[in-house]
């Protein structure tokens, strides 16, 4: 009964994904170009990306892209990162290409297509395998309001590790927990008051740059609104 229901689950997954598919090409133009495309690693096709952080020595990722489209004439690239959970923690990337410094990999995966072909324009989207047409992506095309604003996560993020600052941020605490320890592995070993200590050293000069990353809006125009898993490998 299990496997019965499974099936029919997987099997829905792959029409929507195979529907979306033809979709998109018909919609931007582009037809498949790579999949599991590789930078950074030998025998990989595109180099490391390294970005300079204002203060601080400079970043090196590297990594491996679920899929990359192109259009025939080469003036467009897609990058697509699959996802199978829900959608809903990972809309807001249409309007703030890190998502507050938690999600810097669809801008790091469209720098590193970007760089290897600068004339080009690169858009970045995850692909949600559950939903079908334009419901299915959200993302954004990296510009230089876009490049920009990870470079300036990276400079908080990597500035901060430099200078000693890391604290424990445990986010809102809701009914289950503070929200950015639901997935974490250490979550036992943390005190339970955790939220407490931190609303405690909340007025640290220590932790300015940290919380104007992680909780003040960001808009297109550079500003922050201040009313309302990170990955980094370093040389």
């Amino acid at each position: 009964m299990w496997w019965k229901l499974d099936r029919a689950r997987i099997l829905r997954e792959l029409d929507a994904v195979l529907e979306t598919d033809e979709w998109a090409r018909a919609h931007d133009g582009t037809i498949p170009w790579a999949f599991e495309l590789g930078f950074g690693n030998a025998g990989d096709a595109l180099p490391p990306l390294t970005i300079d952080v204002d203060g601080a020595m400079p970043v090196t990722f590297r990594g491996r892209i679920d899929r990359v489209d192109r259009a025939p004439d080469g003036s467009r690239y897609f990058v697509y990162d699959y996802k199978t959970g829900s959608p809903a923690d990972l809309l807001p990337i249409e309007d703030d290409p890190v998502l507050k410094g938690r999600k810097l990999q669809l801008a790091i995966y469209a720098s590193a297509v970007q760089r290897s072909f600068p004339d080009a324009e690169v858009g970045a989207h995850y692909w949600f395998t559950r939903e079908r047409g334009n419901d299915a992506f959200a993302g954004f095309v990296l510009g230089d309001v876009e490049t920009e604003r990870l470079h300036d996560a990276l400079g908080t993020i990597v500035g901060s590790v430099a200078a000693g600052q890391f604290p424990m941020y445990p986010g809102v605490d809701g009914f289950f927990g503070p929200e950015n320890c639901k997935w974490c592995a250490f979550d036992r070993v943390c005190p339970r008051d955790r939220a407490r200590r931190f609303e405690r050293r909340r007025d640290d000069p220590a932790l300015d740059a940290i919380t104007a990353l992680a909780e003040h809006d960001w808009t297109p125009d550079g500003d922050t609104d201040t009313d309302t898993e990170i990955e980094v490998e370093a040389p």
